[in-house]
C-alpha cells in the first residue's frame, strides 16, 4: 500500500510498478484525453484511477485521490510518448525539468534552503502545490479553502507539449485563457446568476494569476455591457482545445438549461476550434451524463446542483429523444437482456452488476448515436422515469402495462 499523503509516495508508487502491483499498458489508440476525461481529471475530481487499483485507495483523502489522478496522467502523456514504454530515470528526469521551470505562483518554499531534496520529493512537492488555491482568494473566501484546484489537467496539457514539443507554456498563460473562456461561455446568453458567480470565484482562484490580471478579468466578469468573446487559441495543442471546447459546455450545463444564445456561442466555439458539431454534441450529453450521476462527488458546484439539473434535464433532452426514438428502439430491441434489465428496474432495484451490464451496453448505443451518451447513467431510479416520459413506447408491452398500473 501507499499514500500520497505522505512523503515518499512516488518512491513507493515506483516500487509497486516493479512489484508488479501496480500495472501501466495502457491502450495506444485510446486518446489522453479520453483517459482524462473518464477519470474525471478534467473536471477537477478523481472518479477513478487511470492506473492504481481501487484496493489500494480505500484510506485516502479526496486530496489524495486528485493528487495520485495528476500524476497518473502525467505518467500517462510520457508512456503515449513512448509507445508504451517506461524508463524510470528518463521519466523523472523530464517531470523535474518540467515542474523546475514552470514553477506556480507563490510556490515558494523557505525550507529548501536548508533541507537538501531528491528529485522525487522535489516533483512529490511540486505535485501537491498544483492542487491549492490562490491564497489571496482563500482569505477573502473562505469557503475555497476546502477545495482543491479544478484546473489541475493542465498540468497534463503543459506536460504533453513539453514531450512533443520542447515547449515550457506557463501555467498563469493557459489558466488566463480558461477563465476567459468561463466568462464567455457565462454570459453567451446575457444573464448570470449566483451559480456563475461562484464557479467564477472558484476558477479565478484556480488560475492563480497575478493581481492586476484577476482585476481585469474580476471586471470584465463584472461588467454588464461586457460581450462574450470566443478565445483564441489557435496556436495552442489539440489537447488544450478538446478541453477548452468540454470545459465551456460544462459551464453552460451546470445549473440551467442550455439556451439558444449559448448554444450559438459554443458552435461558433467549436467552429473556430476545427470540431464538428458532433463533437459539440457529444461534449453536452457526456457533460450531462457526468453531471448528473457525479454533481454530489463535485464539492465546488455545491449541494442544490444535481436537483435543478435534474429538473432541466427533461426540457433539454426531450426534443432529442423524440427525434430519435425509432432508432433508439431498435438498437436496445437487438439487446433482449437490455430490455429485460430495463424493465425489472421499474419494479425493483438492479445489482452492481446488473446496472454495469446496462451501463455497457447502452455505451453501445451511444456510440451509435453520440447525441444519446446521456444514458450512461447506470441504472433506473433516475434515468428510467426520464426515459419513459419521453419514450413511451420503449419498453415492451408487458412493462407498459405496469407503468399504466402503477400511474393510475
Amino acid at each position: 500500500m501507499y499514500s500520497p499523503g505522505s512523503s515518499g509516495w512516488l518512491e513507493k508508487y515506483f516500487d509497486l510498478i516493479d512489484k508488479g502491483h501496480i500495472q501501466i499498458d495502457i491502450d495506444l489508440a485510446t486518446d489522453v484525453f479520453d483517459y482524462c476525461r473518464d477519470s474525471g481529471l478534467i473536471y477537477g475530481i478523481a472518479i477513478k484511477k487511470i492506473f492504481t487499483p481501487d484496493s489500494f485507495t480505500t484510506s485516502w483523502t479526496t486530496h489524495d485521490h486528485l493528487k495520485a489522478l495528476l500524476f497518473e496522467s502525467l505518467l500517462l502523456v510520457f508512456l503515449k510518448k513512448n509507445r508504451g514504454a517506461f524508463n524510470r530515470e528518463q521519466f523523472v528526469e523530464k517531470l523535474n525539468i518540467f515542474y523546475s521551470k514552470d514553477k506556480v505562483k507563490d510556490s515558494f518554499d523557505i525550507l529548501s534552503y536548508f533541507k537538501k531534496k531528491s528529485i522525487l520529493e522535489n516533483i512529490e512537492l511540486s505535485i501537491n502545490d498544483r492542487l491549492e488555491l490562490d491564497k489571496r482568494m482563500i482569505e477573502t473566501r473562505i469557503w475555497l479553502n476546502s477545495l482543491n484546484n479544478g484546473l489541475v489537467f493542465l498540468d497534463t496539457v503543459l506536460f504533453e507539449d513539453f514531450l512533443q514539443n520542447g515547449k515550457l507554456t506557463s501555467y498563469q498563460e493557459l489558466s488566463k485563457i480558461v477563465v476567459q473562456a468561463f466568462i464567455g461561455a457565462a454570459k453567451s446568453d446575457k444573464e448570470l446568476n449566483d451559480s456563475d458567480t461562484k464557479l467564477f470565484n472558484f476558477y479565478i482562484a484556480c488560475a492563480r494569476l497575478n493581481e492586476q490580471i484577476e482585476r481585469d478579468l474580476e471586471d470584465d466578469f463584472d461588467n454588464s455591457s461586457f460581450a462574450s468573446k470566443i478565445p483564441n487559441v489557435s496556436a495552442e495543442s489539440k489537447l488544450f482545445k478538446q478541453f477548452i471546447l468540454w470545459f465551456s459546455c460544462f459551464v453552460v450545463s451546470v445549473n440551467r438549461q442550455v439556451s439558444k444564445e449559448e448554444r450559438e456561442y459554443l458552435e461558433a466555439f467549436c467552429s473556430n476550434l476545427n470540431f464538428s458539431s458532433e463533437d459539440l454534441n457529444f461534449a453536452f450529453s457526456y457533460n450531462l451524463a457526468f453531471l448528473v450521476e457525479n454533481s454530489d462527488s463535485i464539492s465546488y458546484l455545491g449541494s442544490s446542483s444535481t436537483d435543478i439539473l435534474v429538473s432541466n434535464l427533461s426540457k433539454r433532452w426531450g426534443k432529442i429523444l423524440m427525434r430519435n426514438k425509432d432508432k433508439l428502439v431498435r438498437e436496445i430491441q437487438q439487446s433482449k437482456e437490455l430490455m429485460l434489465l430495463l424493465g425489472k428496474s421499474t419494479q425493483n432495484e438492479l445489482s452492481k452488476e446488473e446496472k454495469e451490464l446496462v451501463k455497457t451496453q447502452l455505451i453501445d448505443i451511444m456510440k451509435t448515436m453520440p447525441s444519446l451518451a446521456i444514458f450512461l447513467i447506470p441504472g433506473g431510479s433516475l434515468l428510467l422515469p426520464i426515459f419513459l416520459k419521453f419514450v413511451p413506447g420503449l419498453l415492451p408491452s408487458a412493462f407498459q402495462d405496469n407503468k399504466v398500473s402503477k400511474d393510475n
